[in-house]
């Protein structure tokens, strides 16, 4: 379920302009800011389940990682090269909707893996995504060695996800783990 499009554009006639014609095309939650600053509560709230159409100065690697596939960076130089995830705002509106239902149906297949693992898996990922070993694990959620690997097997079938550092970056992408004040030295 898409939860939110937010626009993020130094220019207000873009800004407005792209919303008008979601808005025509039947798109909901739109929500417009001027800079990247106040648009982060915003995304935060919706990470889950929002796409994010940015302008192409504002955006980071940072921003990139932590928004996944979920977003779209707009270009106004005509000569750039068109790379997938971006769009020209001189290209077609058609381009930029087709672009848009992509994104949402990939949501829509994301939504549904997060919502194929059970409680108990999506525990075990949290765990295994900040570094724990089967045996951590084990001993955390008072269950056996086998038990973890019968859940991280089925986690990998489901996910079709088969590294750790797959599966963490696919927690950290659904905001199944809390990135905010991670200390990257916990985790070696």
């Amino acid at each position: 379920m898409l939860g939110a499009i937010i626009i993020v554009h130094q220019s207000e006639v873009i800004r407005e302009g792209i919303a008008a014609i979601l808005r025509q095309n039947q798109f909901t939650g739109i929500v417009l800011f001027e800079d990247l600053i106040p648009a982060k509560k915003q995304l935060q709230k919706n990470a889950k389940n929002a796409i994010l159409l940015i302008e192409d100065k504002l955006i980071t690697d940072r921003l990139r990682f932590a928004v996944g596939q979920h977003h779209i960076v707009l270009s106004i130089e005509e000569n750039q090269e068109v790379r997938s995830g971006t769009y020209n705002i001189n290209a077609s509106v058609q381009t930029l909707l087709d672009q848009l239902n992509t994104l949402i149906q990939a949501e829509t297949r994301m939504s549904a893996r997060i919502n194929q693992l059970t409680e108990r898996e999506t525990e075990v990922l949290q765990l295994l995504a900040f570094g724990h070993s089967n045996k951590d694990i084990a001993e955390k959620l008072f269950i056996s060695i086998h038990t973890v690997i019968s859940h991280r097997k089925n986690i990998t079938e489901k996910l079709g996800i088969k590294s750790v550092s797959g599966l963490t970056v696919y927690a950290i992408i659904n905001n199944l783990i809390d990135t905010e004040g991670l200390n990257l030295e916990d985790l070696i």
